[in-house]
């Protein structure tokens, strides 16, 4: 059975970007299908992961501009 229950395209809100697809999982979790440009190659991330991954690129930024500016 095909994992994808769910397909819509998720774009960026003003400039309307395409971000990937917004897909379900056969074990319920959502994810977010995005394909590798000019090639035939798709990879998923799951929201949780997303959002920890924003969370922790927020955070080393936030660490390397104070770090910027002590110095």
């Amino acid at each position: 059975m095909e994992a994808r229950k769910l397909r819509k395209m998720i774009y960026t809100p003003l400039r309307r970007i395409p971000i990937g697809e917004a897909v379900q999982r056969a074990d319920g979790t959502y994810a977010l299908r995005i394909k590798k440009p000019n090639r035939d190659e798709f990879d998923e991330i799951s929201m949780d992961h997303l959002v920890a991954a924003v969370i922790k690129g927020t955070a080393q930024e936030k660490a390397n501009r104070q770090g910027a500016t002590t110095e």
